[in-house]
């Protein structure tokens, strides 16, 4: 195991999102955040805390892994909120392949969302099987990297490491 971030590090990325988010969100109405459980909701909470731009926090949880075995994406859980007519921003911890984000972003157009944009700690642009437009991204990583930390887990152990290891 190394680390690939330590808590300064992640810190200073999550200050830099946070100011991008509320730049492009300044002056609009409250947008909706949606914080994919469970592997971002550290992340998710530590950005929102940042955030100036008032905005509406809920989660959504989505399948699609057993194990490190990908499979078709279900909706477990979805937002509480309404999502038609919203301005979301998804909060994700890692984008691999796409798939998941790509299932969760189809759901909120076709229930109604005004706009839909991604913020991903980290993302495998090389694992990447359809095309995510992440607009606030964190850090690429390579492929063959499997991370745990900052809530992220592994075997669902490692999620409360304030680092992100490999």
């Amino acid at each position: 195991m190394e680390i690939l971030f330590n808590r300064q590090q992640i810190r200073e990325k999550v200050v830099q999102l946070a100011d991008e988010i509320s730049q492009d969100y300044r002056g609009q109405s409250e947008f909706l955040a949606l914080i994919v459980l469970n592997g971002a909701m550290r992340f998710g909470t530590e950005l929102l805390e940042e955030v100036s731009a008032s905005c509406y926090v809920d989660t959504v949880a989505i399948e699609s892994y057993n194990g490190i075995e990908q499979k078709i994406p279900k909706l477990t859980k979805k937002p509480k909120k309404d999502v038609k007519g919203f301005e979301v921003l998804i909060v994700e911890d890692i984008v691999d392949t796409g798939n998941t984000l790509q299932f969760l972003i189809e759901w909120l157009r076709r229930h109604g969302a005004k706009s839909v944009r991604v913020c991903s700690l980290l993302s495998k642009p090389e694992a990447r099987q359809v095309h995510i437009p992440i607009r606030y991204l964190g850090w690429d990583i390579p492929i063959d990297c499997f991370v745990f930390g900052c809530g992220m887990d592994k075997d669902e152990q490692g999620r409360t490491s304030a680092g992100i290891w490999a």
